[in-house]
């Protein structure tokens, strides 16, 4: 026989080609996968990334006394704030792992309430509406809407509190509580002043020092919080909406016959090949490919389940995202925050009554003010009569 390059069985080409497009199409079948795994955990940490967010924000404008620490109110307001936060993450993840899905029936409520993550009233109004973690989501945001209404939650910079704030609900004239800022404007004037001049100077005189009243949040803040709630519900209502549109189940299930038909006719097709191969190059050759399409195509499914609540074995190689390290952390981070502003280094505390030889600001800008808003009221004056 001629020396040369020997031409393979018809049967090994049809083999080959029959491997190549069975490699391109489930690759493709990996790659959309993966694509669902890396979602998922991108929102998984962006949902995390808003709690934390929110605990920032409300650690950074809650109300502080005289010597710069949380006064009680904002302090157990905090508290809760941070418990709702554990409670909020908890109940999401349960709503979409099947590990912790328990925890969504009344006796994973009561388990909620043995640990102190739920209270009895709590409870008994979500066995009364629904027992998701909307609801908390509602509740964390009446209960931040409520302390920066009544001053809990004022905003960073805002006026110390040198007592507790009355309940009363009364509300000072503009002119008395102008007048009493040490004489700042004569109160001849104050008749004469407009509405922007009395907001302006309101303002000017509260620039620092403590006060004995809660004051609201600016609307600036307010804004602020509502777009971090907006942003937190689009972004965990995502989750089930890519779960649920991960991938058409007919073309995982062609991409599963392919494989098998594959791994069942390659022994066959390589048959021809014994003469050049051996029997152990055939058996061989079987076993790497099935070991090869039949181990990404597994691998495929798992990305596709990325809290393993199929049990793909994602948990056993530490593929899927493991929903107990989220929630610790989530855990943490609803009191990272809480903690680590609760006392103000001398830095960072407001400049009226700082060190010696500092100017304070407000008291410039209070002068200042006032000034110019003698200046305005004499010409007013001069203009009338």
């Amino acid at each position: 026989m001629a020396p040369g390059p020997y031409p393979a069985p018809r049967g090994l080409q049809h083999s080959v080609a029959a491997g190549l497009l069975a490699r391109h199409v489930h690759h493709l079948l990996l790659f959309i996968a993966y694509s669902v795994w890396s979602s998922v955990l991108q929102i998984s940490r962006r949902v995390q990334g808003r709690l934390n967010d929110l605990g920032l924000l409300c650690a950074s404008s809650a109300a502080r006394t005289a010597d710069h620490q949380y006064t009680s109110a904002s302090a157990a307001l905090l508290d809760t704030i941070a418990r709702y936060v554990r409670l909020f993450s908890v109940l999401f993840y349960a709503s979409v792992s099947t590990r912790f899905a328990p925890l969504l029936t009344p006796q994973g409520l009561e388990m909620l309430v043995e640990y102190a993550a739920l209270t009895v009233e709590e409870r008994d109004l979500l066995l009364e509406s629904d027992i998701s973690h909307t609801a908390i989501l509602g509740w964390l945001w009446a209960t931040i809407a409520n302390g920066l209404r009544d001053g809990r939650l004022p905003g960073a910079g805002a006026p110390l509190v040198s007592s507790p704030p009355t309940d009363n609900g009364e509300e000072e004239e503009d002119g008395q509580r102008l007048a009493s800022t040490a004489g700042v404007v004569e109160p001849t004037g104050l008749a004469m002043l407009t509405a922007a001049q009395l907001n302006e100077l309101q303002r000017a005189s509260r620039g620092g020092g403590c006060s004995t009243r809660a004051h609201a949040a600016p609307a600036q803040l307010q804004m602020l919080f509502e777009q971090k709630f907006l942003e937190l519900r689009s972004t965990f209502a995502t989750v089930s909406d890519t779960l649920s549109g991960r991938m058409p189940l007919a073309y995982a299930q062609l991409v599963q016959i392919l494989v098998d038909m594959l791994v069942i006719a390659t022994p066959f097709a390589l048959l021809p090949a014994i003469d050049t191969l051996g029997v152990t190059g055939v058996i061989l050759g079987t076993g790497v490919i099935t070991f090869f399409y039949s181990s990404v195509l597994n691998l495929a499914k798992v990305f596709l389940d990325p809290y393993d609540n199929e049990s793909y074995g994602g948990r056993l190689f530490g593929i899927a995202i493991n929903v107990g390290t989220l929630m610790q952390e989530t855990n943490v981070g609803s009191r990272r925050y809480l903690r680590a502003a609760a006392k103000l280094p001398s830095a960072a505390r407001p400049t009226r009554g700082g060190a010696p030889g500092m100017a304070a600001s407000s008291d410039l800008a209070a002068a200042e003010a006032a000034s110019s808003l003698k200046a305005s009221s004499g010409a007013r004056r001069r203009y009338t009569v």
